[in-house]
């Protein structure tokens, strides 16, 4: 269930990913947020969907979409490792499929970090961690001696 998850999530051809993930039993692909997926949907449906109310759901994960560039590039650190590269993944890309160039895989980096904030900043909101950070703190740890 969870290679079905992440071949819908990262795969232009999620059926043929899913295949391909079967097949070669490429499990170390599949991250957590994919089991984590995997887990709800059993669970939901074996026993219905979760019954909550609005305000303990938190704040929705936003589903922004990704480039082809920024999505291979999410991608190419993980399968050059399995592969034996060792080196700069630009380069392994780079010896690969000469039509990258460095312009290209820093425009393709640069999404890719501002889709991570903006999947952090979202986790965030409404998990309740907002309060914490504002609260006035008195253990002393951050009050100076004398």
């Amino acid at each position: 269930m969870a290679a079905a998850v992440h071949a819908r999530r990262v795969g232009q051809a999620p059926c043929r990913l899913f295949v391909v993930l079967l097949r070669e039993q490429r499990w170390d692909v599949i991250t957590q947020d994919d089991e984590d997926q995997a887990h709800r949907w059993l669970r939901e449906h074996a026993d219905g969907p979760l019954r909550r109310s609005a305000a303990a759901a938190g704040a929705p994960v936003p589903d922004v979409p990704l480039s082809d560039d920024a999505r291979f590039a999410l991608l190419v650190p993980q399968m050059l490792r399995q592969a034996g590269w060792r080196g700069e993944p630009f380069l392994g890309v780079k010896l690969q499929d000469p039509t990258w160039t460095r312009a290209r895989w820093a425009q393709a980096q640069a999404e890719l970090t501002q889709w991570r904030v903006r999947q952090a900043q979202a986790r965030r909101q409404g998990s309740g961690l907002e309060a914490l950070a504002d609260a006035p703190w008195t253990d002393g740890e951050d009050a100076e001696d004398g």
